[in-house]
């Protein structure tokens, strides 16, 4: 059987089985992309990476999944390999994986720490640093950061410690990566989603932010990623080592 000419535009998402991901992935499918769905190699993140990848074939667009622990360099390396072997390269990279684990500093244990920023930071670094290889000229990178990485947030001190440092080493690759192959690299910063991650959050809490936002609600799935395909597009062509801010106002 002749197989399927891919489009023009390759994308990989880290975390992107579920949630803020997985939106992410519909969202660059519906604009033309082929997308690699990567998710934790676990059963459950496998199968819902593989419904998500047949229902975007389904409507037209190829897609992939890839099983690899983002805190682990040699999966992550096998899967740049993979985007390079199997879609010739990637036009766009977007580090989406993340924990959240929400804590005081007085009651945080240390793999409440290191697990995290493993996640959150270290493993942004692992795929940046394995996709150099694999990125095309005028490709984009766009990290899923937080708020909570500019300003801080109570009981969040090493969630505000993984984004902040996401946000520094993306401005920092802006400006390697930018006269070198014209790679643009820009972070989407979001307020409270309504997504699994944030279930957590007990409601009363929720409720405080929403009466904060001045759009009086909390932000969607559709919101961050209708963000991030704008940065990827031709109309973002002049932007990187930005940081933009989806929190319906909640900060400016």
């Amino acid at each position: 059987m002749a197989s399927v000419p891919l489009p023009k535009k390759i994308a990989l998402v880290t975390g992107g089985s579920r949630g803020i991901g997985a939106e992410i992935c519909r969202e660059l499918s519906s604009n033309g992309y082929a997308v690699i769905i990567n998710h934790f190699p676990s059963p459950d993140m496998e199968k819902e990476a593989k419904t998500l990848a047949a229902d975007l074939s389904n409507l037209g667009q190829p897609a992939f999944c890839f099983g690899a622990d983002v805190t682990n360099p040699d999966q992550v390396a096998a899967m740049m390999e993979f985007a390079q072997e199997e879609c010739g390269g990637l036009d766009l990279l977007v580090t989406n994986a993340g924990l959240l684990k929400d804590r005081t500093l007085a009651k945080m244990n240390d793999d409440e720490w290191h697990s995290l920023i493993d996640v959150n930071l270290t493993g942004a670094y692992n795929c940046c640093k394995h996709a150099l290889t694999v990125l095309n000229d005028h490709s984009v990178i766009i990290g899923i950061g937080s708020i909570t990485g500019v300003y801080g947030n109570f009981g969040q001190s090493n969630y505000a410690a993984s984004k902040a440092g996401l946000i520094g080493f993306y401005k920092s690759l802006a400006k390697e990566l930018g006269p070198k192959k014209g790679i643009r690299v820009n972070v989407v910063a979001p307020g409270l989603v309504d997504a699994p991650m944030a279930a957590q959050i007990p409601e009363e809490s929720r409720q405080i932010i929403k009466d904060k936002t001045p759009l009086r609600r909390l932000g969607t799935p559709a919101d961050i990623a209708k963000a991030v395909a704008f940065l990827a597009s031709d109309n973002a062509s002049f932007i990187t080592g930005h940081v933009l801010h989806v929190d319906g106002g909640l900060t400016f």
